[in-house]
């Protein structure tokens, strides 16, 4: 249930994000784009997370810290 809410969190926020918001998603996504889990999925035409499979354009306005959002850890913010 909680992922689920984090989940959804996350999804309201990608859609009008304050600019803090958006400032650490773009950090984020720095990151991902060097993570070798990062993957392509046709289907969706969209990148996921190839460890939590969650969509990596939403999964970068989680509201949780970093390393808690990020199942790797490589986030710090």
């Amino acid at each position: 249930m909680i992922k689920l809410l984090e989940i959804v969190d996350a999804w309201m926020e990608a859609e009008n994000p304050t600019p803090e918001r958006k400032a650490i998603a773009e950090s984020r996504v720095q990151i991902c784009d060097t993570c070798p889990e990062k993957t392509y999925v046709d289907l969706f035409d969209t990148y996921i997370c190839g460890v939590c499979n969650c969509p990596i354009n939403k999964k970068i306005f989680s509201f949780k810290p970093g390393p808690e959002a990020c199942p790797k850890q490589k986030w710090k913010i």
